[in-house]
Order: C-alpha cells, then sequence, then structure tokens
C-alpha cells in the first residue's frame, strides 16, 4: 500500500498470479484541526491506523481463494472482538508492565527522570522485542518484505529513476519517512513527558499516562513532521536515524515478484505520465507503516 496526502493505492496478487489494484480517498479525521500544531498529530496518527487497516482488509478479501477453507467473512462481528481484545491487552502490557518495573526501581533511580527513563527503556525494549517476534511468523515476514518493496519502488520514483524491478533494486528497503519513526519518537518524547509529571499515586500515574498520550503523539508527529519538510538533509537525516535503525525490525528483503506488486499500486496511485517534480517535501508519496 502506498499512501499520498489523503489518496492511497493497493496491489495484492491473486492466488491466480494476477494483481489487483484499488485507489482509494480517505477523508481526514479531525479534519479540522489539521491546521493547529500539535493537535493535528492525532488525526494523522488515527488516519494512518484506518488506512492500514482498511488496505489489510482489501487485500484479504483479493487474495484468499474463495473455494479454500480460509475464506471466511473478512471483518465479521467475532473478528472485531478478538482484534480489539488482542490491541487492548497489548496496549494495557505497554501501559503497565513499564509503570510496574519503574516502581519496583525507585529506590535505586528515585522518582523523577530517573523512573521516568527506565520506565522509556522498559517500554522501549518490550515494543522492539514485540516487532521481533512478529518479525519471526511466516505470515508476517512476508508483509515486511512487502513493507520494504514499497521503500524501495519509492525511493526510485522519487529520484526519477524508471519503474522498473532492476531501477527498484538500487535503493535500500529502509525509508526515512517511514511511519516507524513515529512510533520511536514517541517513546522517546514521553520519558521527557512522563519526568515532568513526577510522582503520583499510582491510579493518578495510569491516568496521567493516557491524558498526556495525545500530546505526546502530536510533539512526535511535529518533530516526524519538521525531519520530513526540512530542506536541510544533515537535520532530516538525524532526525530518520533511530527510525531507520529500528526499521531493521519492520522491514525484510522482499524478492521481485513482491516489487511488481509494489510498482503496481505506485501506478495506481501515480501513473507513470505524473510528473515527478510535483511532488513537494511535504507532500510526498509514502508507506504508512
Amino acid at each position: 500500500m502506498i499512501r499520498q496526502g489523503p489518496r492511497w493505492a493497493a496491489a495484492a496478487r491473486r492466488p491466480d498470479g494476477s494483481i489487483a489494484t484499488t485507489t482509494r480517498h480517505a477523508a481526514p479525521a479531525f479534519a479540522a484541526t489539521r491546521g493547529i500544531p500539535v493537535v493535528r498529530g492525532i488525526g494523522a496518527l488515527v488516519d494512518s491506523v484506518r488506512i492500514g487497516l482498511a488496505a489489510m482488509r482489501w487485500s484479504r478479501e483479493e487474495t484468499i481463494d474463495p473455494t479454500s477453507a480460509d475464506a471466511a467473512p473478512v471483518g465479521g462481528a467475532r473478528e472485531r472482538v478478538v482484534v480489539l481484545g488482542v490491541v487492548a491487552g497489548v496496549l494495557a502490557a505497554f501501559l503497565l508492565v513499564p509503570l510496574a518495573i519503574a516502581a519496583l526501581a525507585r529506590p535505586v533511580v528515585g522518582t523523577g527522570w530517573g523512573a521516568a527513563v527506565v520506565e522509556g527503556l522498559v517500554r522501549l525494549a518490550l515494543f522492539v522485542a514485540y516487532l521481533a517476534m512478529l518479525s519471526t511468523l511466516p505470515g508476517v515476514r512476508r508483509t515486511l518484505e512487502y513493507h520494504g518493496a514499497e521503500h524501495m519502488v519509492i525511493a526510485a520514483h522519487e529520484h526519477g529513476e524508471d519503474r522498473t524491478i532492476d531501477s527498484a533494486w538500487d535503493y535500500s528497503v529502509r525509508h526515512p519517512r517511514c511511519g516507524t519513526d513515529f512510533f520511536l519518537l514517541i517513546f522517546v518524547i514521553s520519558i521527557v513527558a512522563f519526568a515532568l509529571v513526577g510522582h503520583l499515586p499510582a491510579a493518578a500515574l495510569v491516568l496521567s499516562r493516557i491524558l498526556l498520550a495525545p500530546v505526546v503523539v502530536g510533539v512526535a508527529y511535529e518533530i516526524l513532521r519538521l525531519g520530513g519538510t526540512s530542506e536541510h538533509d544533515g537535520l532530516a537525516a538525524a532526525l530518520s536515524a533511530p527510525g531507520m535503525f529500528l526499521q531493521r525490525f519492520t522491514t525484510r528483503q522482499p524478492d521481485d515478484a513482491q516489487i511488481a506488486v509494489a510498482l503496481a499500486a505506485l501506478d495506481e496511485l501515480l501513473p507513470p505520465s505524473a510528473s515527478i517534480g510535483t511532488t513537494s517535501r511535504s507532500n510526498r508519496t509514502t508507506s504508512p507503516l
């Protein structure tokens, strides 16, 4: 799946070997806030999650053989309950486990910055471990390979290369404007934000994390946006470096067939006749993950 502004396109390989494509328009979430710094980050995150889920749902509909045993209805009530349950469990673990470990470490690190750093590092370690575990699963690994293919064809397009598999191979699976950077920045900024709150009773501490989450997301979005729109290559590289490192867990080397699917998505979103020069730094083509 490849996105530019409110438009996104997806491609998927059907069981018969053909490639299906689609182009969609997603109305921005909380559109009235898009001109407000920090606040607009919440809508951007909602858009990324919503579009990603929609693309995955469409892909599943296109790629599952209707005659197979796996051809269950997509998006049923039971499936939504299971997904919500898993998401809630993961979010609870990311919220409560770091708090508990930071509380145990307070006799050593104190209740101020020390505790906040421990909490943030534990949360980051959980996130990296979670990504590393997921990347070993065959189905997820294939998704990460497609993620790498998206980055390769986007980079080739941005450098004015021909839209061919060979041209894509000249570029890395890691891309400086990947959404992975967004999540890493959230973890880093949360250390500062939560340290400013200081020590509170357990219930108030949990509540403070929930209430501050939108602020942390908003600030992370502004920093990511600054890196993506900056004309200073050194600043952009510095801001994207941590996320580029983390992409070793969210991308994998694709094969030619996967690159062909990514090229089909790019062609669907931006036909080959489209001028590359009309793509500004602030509205470049990107993948959402």
